[in-house]
């Protein structure tokens, strides 16, 4: 009996936890309201594919909440298991793990480090080591899946020499032809960070061409600094044509401090640019809007084809879409809402095919988040729907993070 007396010790010490966990639980989400999207006008099948996720407290609580038409869904919902082993709400990769478990097996959620068309889907990784101090080597896990012939490309390489480099993060993954496009920024020890674009040969496996996408007249280097970003794509997997980032040069030597050693003065941007790269001939140039796009911090939302700008009054909004390969204004709507003053400051927005959806929510106000989905063609608003929930305390905060169409 001796040498089993460990092992029933760490039994009852796991059931006991997880006993004492699901009360936790039981008591925790017991008490919690139940959101739901609830549809004010149009149609309700346009809420069906709606996901909001936030975080809901009071004075004694704060949770993630997922609310869907059909209720809302707090972490302290979930079993000891699910939470042990990771969830991930997001549909895409939920999708992808369920047709394609196999090549799917040990790989991340995050959808800019993946890509899909009809028949491939490809997956870009970086791994670097944290122990190590003097080293800034490190490697790209690459797969690319051939859907019809149900046959994996997996190949790694090594980075060599980037002892410059604390680690790098994957931005986008993108396959023209034979080559695996992978755009990643680097963090360097300097506290710089860098994109670099890497071209991959999926024949040869191995790596073509690696260039850096931010550079500047290095004779400025002192006096300057460049930042540079993607816009964020409105589906990461699909196909496109173009990447564009934002690219901004701060001059640093405007920066002016107080006794106290307080920022009194920002850096001055001398130079903010769209640049749009051609993934086909990996050509870049710097956009060319009209006068009245020219505040182009504005630019809402990217679909790898067309840029959309949202400007906004006190009766509603203009929709302005500009097309990438055309390089002019395709179409522009002016849309009347009844809720314009809250457009621009408290709005979350996307696009799935024609449709334009918004969500208002201002956490600091009493008002409840509101929903609209907009006809990009037509300015019509299809649907108008609202968040809502019974028994809500007279205190209480929903902070929307997300907002996706499934």
């Amino acid at each position: 009996m001796k040498k089993y007396w460990k092992s029933i010790a760490i039994t009852m010490i796991i059931v006991l936890g997880l006993g004492t966990f699901y009360l936790q639980v039981a008591l925790a989400s017991g008490g919690n309201p139940n959101f739901t999207i609830k549809t004010i006008e149009g149609d309700k099948a346009k809420a069906e594919n709606l996901r909001i996720d936030g975080y809901y407290s009071t004075d004694t609580i704060d949770e993630n909440i997922t609310i869907t038409q059909e209720g809302s869904k707090y972490m302290s919902d979930y079993s000891y298991w699910e939470r042990l082993n990771g969830i991930n709400h997001d549909p895409m990769y939920k999708r992808l793990t369920t047709e394609y478990r196999g090549f799917m097996r040990g790989k991340s959620p995050w959808m800019g480090s993946m890509y899909e068309d009809d028949s491939y889907l490809a997956y870009a990784a970086v791994e670097y080591d944290f122990r190590s101090f003097e080293t800034g080597d490190f490697t790209f896990n690459l797969a690319v899946l051939d859907k019809k012939a149900d046959k994996e490309n997996e190949f790694s390489y090594l980075m060599e020499g980037a002892n410059k480099v604390n680690h790098a993060s994957i931005e986008s993954v993108e396959k023209v032809g034979d080559e695996l496009k992978v755009f990643a920024t680097l963090f360097k020890r300097t506290g710089e960070e860098e994109l670099h674009l890497y071209v991959f040969d999926l024949n040869s496996q191995e790596l073509v061409d690696d260039q850096p996408l931010d550079q500047i007249d290095p004779s400025k280097q002192q006096e300057y600094e460049t930042y540079i970003r993607l816009l964020h794509v409105t589906d990461p997997l699909a196909p496109k044509d173009y990447v564009v980032f934002r690219k901004e040069v701060l001059d640093h030597s405007t920066v002016e401090f107080s006794d106290k050693g307080d920022q009194i003065q920002q850096p001055e941007v001398i130079e903010s640019d769209l640049v749009v790269f051609n993934l086909e001939t990996e050509e870049t140039e710097n956009l060319d809007l009209p006068k009245r796009l020219e505040d182009k911090s504005q630019v809402d939302l990217f679909d790898g084809e067309n840029l959309y700008f949202v400007e906004t009054d006190d009766t509603g909004m203009t929709i302005v879409k500009y097309n990438i390969d055309k390089q002019e204004i395709i179409n522009e709507l002016e849309v009347e809402m009844k809720d314009a003053e809250r457009l621009r400051n408290f709005s979350n927005m996307t696009i799935k095919g024609d449709k334009l959806y918004l969500l208002l929510n201002d956490p600091a106000s009493d008002t409840t988040p509101k929903i609209y989905a907009l006809n990009t063609e037509t300015g019509e608003t299809v649907f108008e729907g609202e968040v809502t929930a019974e028994d809500l305390p007279e205190k209480y905060n929903l902070e929307i993070y997300e907002f996706i169409v499934q």
